[in-house]
């Protein structure tokens, strides 16, 4: 009678152990899912741009060809050079998070994150131009709002252009996001008083989303 009370017991312990554990698994998602889009990184990229009469020598066809004649007779100077920042940001949607990449063992007390993968996005541009440089003398005309827009436009798809074509800059904000999410989730997580191990989805063609969108 004894045994079949000890068996009991042991039995009930298991159960109520597989109950803790289970809610604090589901604790556990609804706390990291909960975050939803986490940005994780942001670098700022400075481009340099500038507007200057355009010298005979470069003049394409008779009307171009006409205008650089005239302004290379006016005495004097001009040339304008802009900045402007853009910035790069990546993050992980943790909507996508499945139940499977949350790993809890109880008996070493870990627990294992295996993050969707990282996407990089362009996050905006400084509104207006930063003037570095103006100076317009003589018989020159001064630098137009049209032409400043048009400088902008015209920085922005090279930027852009750049950093499609130079892997540095996604690089470089990655691993600042990855290095951001081991600490951001261990503090996170540490009230559970798990041991955590953070990982990300390796991006493949099939889970690769648009690498720099707006």
């Amino acid at each position: 009678m004894m045994k079949l009370k000890t068996r009991f017991l042991v039995l009930t312990l298991a159960v109520v152990a597989s109950a803790c554990t289970s809610k604090t698994e589901m604790m556990l998602r609804s706390e990291i899912k909960d975050c939803g889009k986490l940005v994780l990184a942001e670098m700022s990229i400075r481009k340099v741009g500038k507007i200057k009469d355009k010298p005979v020598s470069e003049s394409t066809g008779l009307k171009s060809f006409t205008m650089s004649l005239v302004d290379a007779m006016k005495p004097g100077d001009r040339i304008a050079v802009y900045s402007y920042d853009t910035y790069l940001r990546a993050y992980v949607d943790l909507s996508q998070l499945a139940d499977e990449n949350i790993d809890v063992n109880e008996l070493s007390r870990s627990l294992t994150l295996t993050l969707p993968p990282l996407t990089t996005e362009f996050a905006g541009r400084d509104f207006e131009l930063n003037e570095e440089h103006y100076r317009v003398s003589g018989l020159r005309s001064e630098v137009s709002t049209e032409e400043r827009a048009e400088l902008k436009e015209k920085m922005s798809a090279s930027l852009r252009q750049e950093v499609e074509s130079n892997p540095t800059f996604v690089e470089t904000v990655s691993k600042a996001a990855q290095a951001k999410a081991d600490s951001y989730f261990k503090a996170l997580l540490a009230p559970y008083g798990y041991q955590v191990t953070v990982k990300f989805t390796p991006k493949t063609s099939d889970n690769e989303e648009a690498v720099l969108s707006d």
